[in-house]
């Protein structure tokens, strides 16, 4: 996109004023609409840790409004002076506020088996989108733990009290399809390796399990559905 030209005002000192060269975001972090935001404000510091630095870094925070849901969001950048030494050049978005969690969307025969797992997953997708990474992989480790079991009380409602208190590993090894059994196992250790300090698989992260999970949703949803067909009795 083309780069935009703004007046920013020093945080420190309303009196200084400089021009700011800018990429503009495209897309509304609120509302997911695609958009020319209007500009309503522009903020700049100078980060202290460059004071006395030929090579000055600053932090530019250019506050927009959505033309579509009426809402104020502000960018953050990196920036630093242009070649006159007088303008600022933005390099990088750092940040943008306010962060918009988008609720995950669900099948209703998953969400009726296993609600223990949406409520889970959902908290644990916001963690994740609030840059909390380090925690969010736990709570996805959980939300796999809660699926695979109520998908087996479901199964195997005799076996339900052995299955609610073995371990997480043991009822993996009950799950009859191979592929519902394979993801689920590997995004357990996925998840295993975000709750430990050495990861055993260096090379898989949340993504991975995500992905997993998300495989595993439909497959289970898809023999659901088949169960609730198999109930319906040809009319006489």
């Amino acid at each position: 996109m083309p780069r935009k030209k703004c007046s920013v005002t020093s945080v420190d000192n309303d009196d200084q004023k400089v021009y700011c060269h800018y990429e503009e975001v495209s897309v509304c972090p609120i509302c997911d609409y695609a958009l020319v935001p209007k500009l309503i404000d522009g903020r700049f510091l100078l980060n202290e840790n460059h004071l006395y630095s030929p090579d000055a870094s600053y932090r530019v925070y250019i506050t927009f409004l959505c033309p579509n849901c009426r809402n104020l969001f502000t960018v953050q950048y990196t920036a630093g002076l242009r070649s006159n030494r007088t303008d600022l050049e933005t390099f990088a978005i750092s940040n943008i506020y306010p962060r918009h969690f988008h609720k995950i969307n669900l099948p209703d025969e998953v969400s009726k088996l296993s609600p223990m797992f949406v409520k889970i997953l959902g908290q644990s997708a916001e963690a994740e989108a609030n840059d909390l990474d380090e925690i969010a992989g736990c709570g996805y480790r959980k939300a796999v733990e809660y699926l695979v079991k109520d998908y087996l009380c479901h199964k195997c409602p005799q076996e339900e009290d052995a299955i609610k208190s073995e371990q997480l590993g043991n009822s993996i090894k009950r799950i009859k399809d191979h592929r519902i059994q394979i993801l689920a196992q590997r995004a357990a250790w996925i998840g295993n390796d975000e709750t430990h300090y050495v990861r055993k698989h260096e090379s898989l992260d949340i993504d991975n399990m995500k992905q997993f999970i998300s495989a595993m949703v439909q497959y289970i949803e898809s023999e659901l559905t088949f169960e609730a067909a198999m109930k319906i009795l040809p009319a006489k």
